[in-house]
């Protein structure tokens, strides 16, 4: 049977300390003990909703309840196809993201070479024709000289190329291009060759995936040398235009030195384009510059896109659902094959196990306010539990809830229960295999204990404007009518509901009579008798 709010008022160890016909009572020496007993359920300290944070089917629940498991311990599995999905996604979209980052910085570097080389030369062109400019009788055949020498050399330089260079590099690059198409032929020949023996039973298969692994690596061989034919000829094509191009840069530079002999006045606007050319270049220099922000851009788009493939591994990591916590799986919430929905900020998610760590258990009853106040926190409890009468356990009060949990007798509204109750914490100070949660305890928490201290019944004890008092009992007379008791005051110590500590004022084996009830009339159930 479960109690509910009792005060236990063990005050007289020594046996009834009133007589009851008499209306007397004797002033005793006794132990005074207040006790507060309260019930709860058992509960673990430490118990966790075991949830997914992401969703899926359920493809494995591997415990049961019952089942003890370690932190750690892998215990449930979700379809991990779909996020796996994902994850090949995001690291596609990450890898087209850092190779167009990687070609931009490719780009950016060939560029700004470029531009740094433009600017040299515009900025040497300057002082060249700077000093041609100062010194131009003396410059001008010099200059037709040096033109000549350069124009010539160019020409030589693209005949050499057209006529030995880029032959020699166009016959070696067919044929090891048609060398690779010819392996690659005769690769797929072979394969299909030892095929069609394997089926007859004249080869191994062995010399089968011999063949076939020959044929991938003349396919890999055959790719490889088309790139190599495609980068030569576009090699070749740089080449002969930048020849090309020297070829009419120092023809131009050539026409101008024999322009100069017979127009000197030409050479202040050679100056002035030579300074244009220097802006120029460094415009493009700054152009560069620019690149390179639009390349953080696309770094920052990478940078994204990696951090979402981070994500998307981390979710599919989180399709193995591990125990966070030792202890036991009390409950299975779902089975294999139902759907679960992940815990994220919107969404509670679907509770996959219940684990309980029972190496703590506790007992959290509500207690009256009058009853709380009385206690304190590291208090020790007796508990008993009715699953188990035969066995006993103790335990300590770990925490005192510092508000009431009544809501209506805080806030006014309406309450069936007008007494405010306190959450109290009690704590078992040993686990024990044979307890369970939910199991009902009764906690007995010893308040007071005082022994060897002089005790009355508190109905013995009156208390008007003067203070506490009892009246001591006086003999009748010769008539046998009964003598008033002699008003007598007394200090009080502590108090139970039954009985009260007297300090002083009067000694033991005193008696003492009941004093007059002054109280509001006693009727309906709560009257016990007659008269008091």
């Amino acid at each position: 049977m479960p109690f509910a709010g009792l005060i236990l008022l063990a005050g007289c160890g020594g046996g009834t300390v009133a007589n009851q016909a008499a209306d007397t009572a004797k002033v005793k020496r006794d132990t005074l003990e207040i006790k507060v007993v309260e019930t709860g359920a058992l509960d673990a300290v430490k118990s966790v909703e075991v949830k997914s944070r992401v969703s899926g089917r359920l493809a494995k629940l591997l415990v049961d309840e019952g089942d003890t498991v370690k932190a750690g311990q892998l215990i449930a599995i979700i379809d991990p196809r779909e996020i796996q999905l994902q994850v090949d996604q995001q690291a596609a979209q990450f890898r087209g993201a850092q190779s167009l980052v990687s070609r931009i910085g490719i780009e950016i570097e060939q560029r700004r070479i470029t531009a740094r080389e433009s600017l040299r030369q515009a900025e040497a062109r300057l002082a060249q024709v700077k000093s041609e400019l100062g010194a131009q009788p003396t410059l001008t055949t010099s200059a037709i000289a040096s033109a000549k020498a350069s124009y010539n050399s160019a020409q030589e330089e693209l005949q050499r190329l057209k006529t030995s260079g880029i032959p020699n590099e166009r016959t070696a690059d067919e044929a090891a291009l048609s060398q690779a198409e010819v392996n690659y032929t005769n690769a797929q020949s072979e394969y299909q060759r030892q095929t069609n023996l394997l089926k007859e039973g004249f080869t191994a298969q062995k010399n089968v995936e011999d063949a076939q692994l020959n044929v991938q690596v003349m396919r890999s061989r055959l790719e490889q040398a088309k790139q190599n034919h495609d980068r030569i000829e576009k090699q070749i094509a740089s080449e002969l235009n930048r020849a090309e191009q020297d070829v009419l840069r120092t023809k131009s530079d050539y026409d101008r030195a024999v322009a100069m002999s017979y127009q000197d006045g030409s050479k202040r606007q050679d100056y002035l384009n030579a300074i244009a050319e220097v802006e120029k270049a460094r415009v493009a220099l700054k152009d560069v510059d620019a690149m390179a922000a639009g390349k953080a851009q696309n770094q920052a788009t990478a940078d994204q896109l990696s951090s979402a493939l981070s994500d998307a591994r981390r979710n599919l990591n989180e399709t193995e659902i591990r125990a966070p916590i030792d202890g036991i799986v009390t409950k299975k919430e779902i089975q294999e094959g139902e759907l679960v929905a992940s815990l994220s900020g919107f969404n509670a998610g679907t509770p996959i196990v219940r684990i309980e760590d029972r190496r703590s258990l506790r007992v959290i009853p509500n207690i009256n306010e009058i009853d709380t106040a009385k206690l304190a926190v590291g208090m020790a409890a007796d508990i008993s539990v009715e699953a188990l009468p035969d066995r006993k356990f103790t335990g300590h009060v770990k925490k005192v809830a510092p508000a009431g949990n009544n809501v209506g007798a805080s806030t006014g509204a309406p309450t069936g229960d007008s007494v405010v109750r306190y959450s109290v914490e009690i704590w078992l100070d040993q686990a024990d295999p044979a307890l369970r949660s939910g199991m009902t305890a009764k906690c007995t928490l010893n308040v007071l204990k005082k022994d060897n201290v002089l005790v009355l019944p508190v109905e013995y004890v009156g208390t008007d404007e003067k203070g506490s008092y009892v009246l001591v009992h006086q003999q009748p007379g010769k008539d046998k009518k009964k003598v008033p008791g002699v008003r007598t005051n007394v200090k009080i110590g502590a108090k139970s509901g039954a009985f009260v500590e007297i300090v002083s004022g009067v000694n033991e084996g005193v008696e003492v009579d009941k004093p007059e009830y002054t109280g509001p009339s006693r009727s309906g159930f709560m009257q016990a008798g007659g008269g008091d």
